[in-house]
């Protein structure tokens, strides 16, 4: 994530306030803990109708009062009183919107399958996003060493156009990628220049050095694809309601490479060079503490096997064809058992090959239109650190799923949260201000300086009695970017404020001028800024287009 330089001038425009930091008091604060869950009887059909009586939830552990609980169908929750239950906290009321990220890895697939697939992933949307729900497509290429995140669909609610797209990928997928220029990949030339790599000169588990070097190339493109999807939840972590990412991705297992042995084993001395435990540790812990909850597809299936049975077997004999089945089973254990593990510890749901796939979709579909919304007290201030969430019903026949770890987030975490999600949706909140930008100026090769100006009226801080007149304190946070994927780090500053009893009259028809100087390269092409009311708690939020050459934005 690139760092983003941030220069500041407050201007005030009542010349007499004295700049004196006003006092404040600690207050500890109780957060409380949301948990999304979907419950299932032993046949995996759905359970409704429970109450919060009828689960326990365990932080570390420890087990923890329900303090809010909802449960909900479609589009509404339950109104407990319709079904005769006693309240129990239960909240009845019409869903907070929902958002669904489709990242899709740009692979080959055969006709029939790549139509499975779509045709599952098409339903899916259409039972899904309603009109106050937001979904967004992004692929992801690779190709040597070369990546790319593309955005094809920003956040939208517009199900007939997400349908066309998702036709368009799939004859991408059948025939490859068309009318992107900048794409070149290849992924099955690049299958079998991988595999010819394998066979020179090795033998069955010992790696070659053209392997070693196959090795090395996935698991750098494998931390990118890995650091490309932590953005995206970071990017949708400010979004309320339930989250949900669908990873279709090809190369994302336990182990990088490991096709690339004879019989798809990895020697043990050599697994953990191979593993890529820490990479899905830390997009488990990001998924956890964003509140998104990941279901992991791997279009690919069983291959080479099946390849050779459909064209009358290997020309070496039955032995060479049961050992590349060997390992075509052992890469697809490889991959699906990381994807199990992902899917376990987020809420999410697994499946791997056209069928399931299409049979896992409308499960999917379902977690986001029945599920129960469970809350509890957070107990202790212990911000940053993760902790072990298990749900369970009393029922023990039930299966319960839910993410596996909470992270509390201090406000501060959350507001920065807010203002990297209010580059892709609006979020105007309670503060109205007005946000301008200058002329960007360059600095350099690819690097620019956008200055931004912010008006915040004074009439819409809170500040309380200090002394012969009031005080206060706000805070603006700054960030830009351009696609999913592409954003700076959020910086924050913060503004204490006094005003004399005599300038009390005159302060209501003013107002703060804040000017911030951004440092922004040339993929940025939006910048979203959140001002904060540090006294009276309230914020706003908007987002303006960083403006072409010699053009001036505002935003009014």
């Amino acid at each position: 994530m690139r760092t983003l330089g941030l220069s500041v001038v407050l201007f005030l425009c009542l010349t007499a306030f004295a700049q004196q930091q006003p006092r404040t008091s600690e207050t500890i604060e109780v957060s409380v803990v949301n948990v999304d869950v979907v419950v299932t009887d032993r046949d995996g059909n759905r359970v409704t109708g429970l109450t919060a009586d009828d689960f326990e939830i365990l932080e570390s552990k420890k087990r923890q009062s329900i303090t809010n609980f909802t449960e909900y169908r479609g589009d509404a929750a339950v109104d407990p009183e319709a079904r005769g239950d006693r309240p129990a906290g239960i909240a009845p009321g019409r869903r907070a919107p929902r958002t669904v990220v489709l990242f899709i890895e740009s692979q080959r697939m055969v006709g029939f399958n790549a139509k499975r697939i779509f045709d599952a992933m098409r339903a899916m949307v259409r039972d899904t996003i309603g009109p106050n729900d937001r979904i967004t497509v992004v692929s992801w290429f690779s190709n040597g060493m070369q990546h790319k995140l593309l955005e094809r669909q920003p956040f939208t609610n517009d199900v007939a156009r997400v349908d066309a797209l998702l036709a368009r990928m799939e004859d991408e997928a059948v025939h490859g990628p068309r009318d992107l220029d900048e794409i070149t990949a290849d992924l099955e030339a690049e299958d079998a220049e991988l595999m010819r790599a394998a066979n020179v000169g090795g033998t069955v588990g010992s790696p070659t050095v053209h392997t070693n070097e196959a090795m090395l190339r996935e698991r750098y493109l494998t931390r990118k694809k890995a650091a490309a999807l932590e953005t995206l939840m970071h990017s949708i972590a400010g979004f309320e309601g339930r989250k949900v990412l669908l990873m279709a991705v090809e190369r994302f297992g336990a182990f990088a490479s490991n096709g690339l042995f004879g019989d798809g084993v990895i020697p043990i001395e050599r697994r953990q060079e191979f593993s890529n435990r820490t990479l899905h540790d830390s997009l488990i812990s990001t998924a956890n503490a964003t509140g998104v909850s990941i279901y992991p597809i791997y279009p690919p299936g069983l291959r080479s096997s099946l390849t050779s049975a459909a064209t009358g077997g290997d020309p070496a004999g039955p032995d060479r064809d049961l050992a590349v089945g060997a390992r075509d089973y052992n890469v697809l254990f490889n991959q699906t058992r990381a994807h199990a593990a992902i899917a376990e510890d987020t809420g999410g749901l697994t499946a791997w090959g056209a069928g399931n796939i299409a049979e896992m979709l409308p499960r999917m579909a379902d977690d986001l239109e029945t599920y129960y919304s469970l809350g509890y007290r957070a107990p202790g201030t212990t911000q940053g650190i993760a902790r072990k969430l298990e749900v369970r019903t009393k029922n023990r026949g039930y299966k319960v799923r839910n993410r596996s770890q909470f992270v509390e987030k201090s406000e501060t975490e959350a507001i920065k949260d807010r203002v990297i999600a209010n580059l892709y949706q609006s979020f105007p909140g309670s503060i109205p201000f007005d946000l301008e930008t200058g002329q960007p100026r360059s600095t350099g090769r690819n690097r620019w300086e956008l200055p931004v100006t912010v008006r915040i009226p004074i009439s819409a801080l809170t500040a309380l009695p200090d002394g012969n007149g009031t005080a206060g304190q706000f805070s603006v946070y700054a960030a830009a970017g351009s696609v999913l994927g592409v954003t700076s780090e959020v910086q924050r500053r913060s503004q204490p404020f006094t005003i004399p009893a005599a300038d009390a009259d005159k302060a209501k028809s003013s107002h703060f001028t804040y000017e911030v100087v951004l440092q922004i390269d040339e993929k940025a092409n939006r910048v979203s800024v959140g001002v904060v009311d540090e006294t009276g708690r309230e914020s706003g939020f908007k987002q303006i287009a960083i403006p072409s050459r010699g053009v001036k934005a505002v935003s009014f």
